[in-house]
């Protein structure tokens, strides 16, 4: 899956490193670790700029988000899954009571992870850990 964010630096983000943005924006440090790795992946006004450059106010950050490959550490296994509402950006699920959240060293293949892999491998779509 691949995602264009855009984004329009205001007043109070004038002076801001990138990377100062986007953690303002909720990114996460895994996130920024991935987005370093892609050539292109965060552009300032149409060029590329590396995270400790300087914002202005009234400068456009494009952030492009690559999600083509799911965590290894989830094996996808089929299980039930009760789907309250999905869009592109969050899934909601009742998870059944006593289902673990993540694989473990006693549930490593009966997790709510290990069936969100499933249903995304289904559909093509990336999951990460």
């Amino acid at each position: 899956m691949e995602r264009i964010l855009t984004y329009t630096i205001s007043d109070s983000e004038h002076h801001l490193r990138v990377e100062q943005f986007l953690r303002r924006k909720r990114y996460s440090r895994q996130n920024l670790t991935e987005l370093k790795k892609m050539y292109n992946s965060v552009l300032l006004n149409g060029i590329w700029v590396h995270m400790n450059d300087i914002l202005s106010v009234g400068d456009t950050l494009t952030v492009h988000i690559q999600e083509n490959t799911s965590s290894e550490h989830i094996p996808p296994t089929e299980l039930p899954l009760d789907i309250c509402y999905e869009d592109e950006d969050i899934i909601v699920v009742n998870k059944p009571a006593g289902m673990p959240i993540h694989p473990s060293l006693n549930h490593y293949y009966i997790s709510l992870a290990n069936a969100l892999a499933w249903y995304y491998k289904q559909q093509n779509k990336a999951l990460h850990g």
